[in-house]
């Protein structure tokens, strides 16, 4: 019986280009360039948000829909979360207002969906690293939130 009630709990992401509905926020566990998570972005996008693993990345056929975007690529692993959900709530407050759509890639803290859901915007995640995308979804179910 324990182990039903954990797997119950424990959702697992099995297959890539695989969506998940965080209340009002949308989750691909895929690439964020692929055109199975694009199709599906509504037609403006208030801020973009990526920490790819490279220089140079872009958002690609996204960058009409954007109004701001910020990517940060860094080879510095040893990150302060503390200052780092400070600066990321900073560029959602100065860059959106309520209920507009927040897209972010390759999230490294789980939390930024909640940020996101403090300052009331939809969010869409793509995220390809498979276990990132189960912490994300931890962290909406520790707040109470549904998964669909």
């Amino acid at each position: 019986m324990e182990e039903q009630s954990e797997v119950s709990f424990n959702i697992k992401v099995s297959q890539p280009e695989q969506w998940w509905k965080l209340g009002n926020h949308y989750l691909y566990c895929g690439e964020p360039n692929s055109q199975q998570f694009q199709s599906k972005l509504p037609n403006r996008i208030a801020l973009a948000v990526a920490f790819p693993s490279t220089a140079g990345w872009s958002w690609g056929n996204l960058e009409s829909k954007i109004n701001s975007s910020l990517t940060l690529f860094s080879s510095y692993e040893d990150v302060d979360l503390k200052l780092f959900r400070e600066m990321l709530r900073n560029v959602l407050e100065l860059y959106t207002d309520g209920q507009e759509t927040v897209l972010f890639a390759f999230v490294p803290d789980p939390v930024l969906l909640l940020l996101a859901e403090s300052l009331d915007c939809q969010c869409f995640i793509a995220e390809n690293d498979e276990k990132l995308c189960q912490a994300v979804i931890q962290a909406w179910k520790q707040i109470g939130g549904q998964v669909y």
